[in-house]
């Protein structure tokens, strides 16, 4: 696939759209008025927004931290079969997947 899966919230995001924003302005900019230097200064300001995107926040944690997080802490109480199916923990009681399974 051409694609990725995200991976969690990219905290650079709003970086990234906005040196985009100033990289193109300066680009066009440059290119209407001809001159290169505004051109090579949009380039830098593109490759600074595209470097971006291989930094991550420090202290993010790891991904199954990430996961705690976005649903309240309850994946570590759960583990996954080889199928894809979550099987509760010991605390839990057993629920069906789908309404009117047994």
């Amino acid at each position: 696939m051409v694609f990725r899966a995200r991976r969690g919230r990219d905290h650079y995001l709003t970086w990234k759209v906005r040196l985009f924003a100033i990289g193109a302005t300066l680009g066009l900019a440059g290119m209407f008025l001809e001159i290169r230097e505004l051109i090579w200064a949009a380039i830098v300001v593109l490759v600074v927004g595209f470097l971006l995107r291989f930094f991550q926040v420090s202290g993010s944690g790891s991904a199954a931290d990430a996961r705690a997080e976005d649903d309240g802490g309850r994946s570590e109480d759960r583990s996954v079969r080889p199928g894809g199916n979550e099987v509760a923990s010991e605390d839990e009681p057993s629920r069906p997947d789908h309404p009117g399974s047994s």
